[in-house]
């Protein structure tokens, strides 16, 4: 039985899905930059069977940072997480690090395969003052379980 519509998201789920159906439609949802990922040839008009939502824009880069600095004006290093199973991972990183230094502020990508990976970006932000964490595509649950393991562990 086929379905008679596929709801998808993020790109890691869609884009196998793209290449194995033309006919079924297929709406996504928290999908980074789907004009530069080849998913639709339009936003305005998308063609084909896929249309949908894009959650978050590469321009948002320079509004984080703006407002991280507006929040924490000392803040001059920026631990970027972001996990790299998001497709469009390196173009995140290659944004925010084109865009923080009008802000003054240096960026530490820290790209995130693993539970351990989130430990030890929160490790390396942690020995240094005048930083700061944008997390992008990373678990929540799994920063606050790091975050709260690195509070223990210095006390």
């Amino acid at each position: 039985m086929q379905p008679d519509v596929i709801l998808a998201g993020p790109s890691s789920a869609l884009l196998p899905l793209q290449r194995l159906t033309q006919t079924i439609p297929i709406v996504f949802v928290a999908v980074s930059d789907p004009l530069g990922q080849g998913i639709v040839a339009s936003l305005a008009r998308p063609t084909g069977n896929i249309t949908g939502f894009s959650n978050l824009e590469f321009s948002l880069a320079g509004k984080w940072l703006r407002l991280l600095k507006d929040v924490a004006p000392s803040v001059a290093r920026v631990v970027v997480m972001i996990a790299t199973s998001n497709a469009v991972s390196g173009n995140w990183f290659q944004t925010f690090g084109e865009l923080a230094p009008t802000f003054g502020i240096e960026v530490l990508p820290a790209p995130i395969r693993e539970h351990a990976d989130i430990e030890r970006s929160i490790e390396a932000l942690a020995r240094q003052p005048n930083g700061g964490l944008i997390r992008g595509y990373v678990s929540r649950s799994a920063v606050y379980a790091a975050v709260h393991y690195q509070a223990r562990a210095s006390t």
